[in-house]
């Protein structure tokens, strides 16, 4: 399969979708993913804390018959970025469609954005991270 193993989601609420990863990941030894870590403690502040192994699949929530949909552009667009393209950190309550955009800060990196992004999430507890192209 595509993360080698049986597959565990890890559900990502703001915004929604999943990752998958191999179920076994600690137990087969595989590497930590600190980009998968990320992206889900960013996009659901109840997994905080949590840590995933090996390979990832990002996928869209599921759709009326129960099955996965594609990745949402929300996060397509972050991930699939090119090299130059900069970010910024927006915190949303999982649910509400009201974002909080952090003003003047922009980052390089959409990595180091999801990181210092939560990072400052301790001062919005139960907010999700969402990283988005800047303007």
């Amino acid at each position: 399969g595509v993360v080698g193993g049986n597959i565990e989601p890890v559900h990502l609420l703001e915004p929604a979708g999943s990752v998958y990863v191999n179920e076994g990941g600690l137990d087969l030894r595989l590497p930590m993913n600190p980009r998968a870590t990320l992206l889900a403690a960013a996009a659901n502040p109840l997994w905080r804390g949590g840590v995933l192994f090996g390979d990832a699949l990002v996928v869209g929530p599921v759709d009326e018959d129960g099955w996965d949909t594609s990745a949402p552009e929300d996060y397509t667009k972050v991930l699939l970025a090119e090299t130059g393209c900069r970010f910024h950190v927006e915190f949303q309550a999982p649910s509400s469609g009201r974002r909080r955009r952090l003003p003047g800060l922009e980052w390089t990196g959409k990595f180091t954005a999801y990181a210092d992004g939560l990072r400052l999430a301790d001062g919005f507890p139960g907010m999700a991270v969402r990283v988005v192209p800047a303007p």
